[in-house]
């Protein structure tokens, strides 16, 4: 008989271990913007710009990887570690002298997902500067200035833009923990036969 309750409380305080820490544990998610307003435009500064135009195969995705470190179902800032989006990774570059990048804010819960990411450069003098952001509120904008010209990419994001985001992506402790859960079962069986 107290073979039976020390198994069962080894396997519950197993299972407990288990649960809460893969709450805490690093996940991916992958999420993709299609559909904008765009508008590319080359020229002097004083120039008009061209009109913007419906482009719905216009697209920016990416993946960020977070842990829900307080566990509040809530993804802040400091709890992501990488935040990719077009093969830039905004988590992890670092900024120094004329060029910032990174993570200007970060929110995600079951309301959805609010990200900025910026990318800045300047060459010291003034004269030659680049800046891009992605806003998930507004969308795509790269300038680039050299003295009065300007070469700048703009895709606004309207009502038809569309939003997926994919479930997260266990990592590979998860499938040791499960695996270990199931071989906890298989004990706790074999011990009641």
């Amino acid at each position: 008989m107290s073979k039976k309750i020390l198994a069962t409380l080894a396997f519950a305080l197993t299972a407990l271990q288990v649960g809460s820490a893969a709450q805490a544990e690093a996940k991916t998610w992958y999420f993709n913007y299609q559909g904008f307003q765009h508008q590319a435009f080359v020229g002097r500064e004083w120039d008009t710009p061209a009109p913007f135009v419906w482009e719905a195969n216009a697209s920016f995705g990416g993946q960020f990887v977070a842990e829900d470190r307080n566990r509040d179902s809530v993804i802040s800032r400091d709890e992501v570690s990488s935040f990719v989006l077009r093969g830039f990774d905004y988590g992890t570059c670092r900024s120094e002298h004329f060029y910032v990048c990174g993570i200007e804010r970060f929110h995600f819960s079951s309301a959805g997902l609010n990200f900025k990411v910026v990318e800045n450069y300047n060459d010291g003098d003034g004269a030659v500067f680049t800046n891009s952001s992605f806003d998930s509120n507004r969308g795509w904008k790269r300038e680039h200035w050299n003295w009065a010209w300007v070469d700048s990419d703009i895709y606004k994001k309207t009502a038809d833009t569309t939003f997926t985001i994919s479930a997260p992506v266990p990592e590979p402790e998860t499938y040791l923990m499960f695996g270990a859960g199931l071989l906890g079962l298989a004990a706790l069986r074999r011990l009641r036969k």
